[in-house]
């Protein structure tokens, strides 16, 4: 197992997160890479890099199937996540690559220079879950309803829903 502290400092990891895999870059207190790998999103792939790491820092960008890496991760180590907007030094860099977004947001952490999300606690996210997913059906019944009504012919109007549509 490699030690998680190198001197008083904790390693820094930052994961370049994908729908079914990570990047991940390690940098020591140096800001020297430990070690790169691409790891499957799954459940015993995390574990086992976190487990390896453990009492380590971690940064990943809010994305889309963040939570699920979060939870994992967290019960091994301190977890950031990073706001892909305020992170701009990623999101305008002219080479784009996982390795390099990996390694950017571990020494980004490594310098304290996160802009965070704010991710509340893990009781609040359970509830959150039932609660978006109702909101988002109760939308798009709302959507199906207006569609049904337009499609009836009484009124020829574009789609009310779409941004090109609204501007005719």
């Amino acid at each position: 197992m490699v030690e998680a502290r190198i001197g008083e400092y904790p390693v820094c990891i930052g994961l370049d997160v994908h729908k079914r895999y990570s990047y991940a870059a390690i940098v020591d207190d140096l800001g020297e890479i430990i070690e790169e790998v691409r790891i499957e999103n799954t459940k015993q792939s995390l574990e086992q890099l976190a487990m390896k790491y453990k009492g380590a820092k971690a940064v990943i960008e809010a994305t889309g199937n963040y939570r699920f890496i979060y939870d994992v991760l967290e019960n091994y180590m301190e977890v950031k996540l990073a706001h892909p907007y305020k992170t701009r030094i990623i999101a305008e860099a002219r080479i784009k690559n996982d390795k390099l977004d990996a390694k950017m947001l571990a020494h980004l952490l490594r310098a304290n220079l996160i802009a965070e999300n704010y991710v509340p606690p893990k009781e609040v996210r359970e509830l959150r879950d039932p609660t978006r997913t109702r909101k988002a059906l109760i939308e798009d019944r709302l959507k199906n309803r207006v569609h049904a009504i337009l499609s009836r012919g009484i009124i020829d109007y574009p789609n009310p829903f779409t941004k090109k549509d609204c501007q005719k």
